[in-house]
């Protein structure tokens, strides 16, 4: 799915789709159920940090806080440590990488996994996020 010159809103789908935003700012929500993992996460192209957003929405993350945590990881042994403990969103920069930990320090993600695939690696902060709950 192509965006146009202007403001667009892409939806995730089943499946994993490629999703590339352009020209203005555009908003990518996740609120659709679906699988985790690397087959089935969304790939985002062209996402800039300071005009886009990502948005989560609570029936894409059954369990999410009210105040769900981020953190943006560039080594393994961050990302590592990130999963072994109670933030709900992890972003592996290196690897363009997004995932949902949902079972907070223990191992593994829960419920949880990766879901999106951002290409080109770009950087993601909190501002760059917004969550329905």
């Amino acid at each position: 799915i192509v965006g146009t010159s202007g403001q667009d809103l892409f939806l995730n789908g089943l499946g994993a789709d490629r999703l590339k935003g352009k020209g203005d700012a555009d908003t990518f929500w996740f609120n659709r159920d679906e699988p985790y993992g690397k087959k089935h996460a969304e790939k985002i192209i062209g996402f800039e940090s300071e005009k886009d957003i990502i948005v989560f929405g609570d029936l894409r993350f059954i369990g999410m806080s009210d105040s769900p945590k981020f953190i943006s990881t560039k080594q393994k042994k961050e990302f590592q440590r990130a999963l072994y403990s109670d933030i709900e969103f992890i972003y592996w920069s290196k690897k363009g990488r997004l995932y949902f930990n949902s079972n907070g320090d223990e191992t593994g993600f829960g419920d949880g996994g990766m879901f999106a695939q951002l290409y080109g690696n770009p950087s993601l902060t909190s501002d760059s996020l917004g969550f329905t709950i």
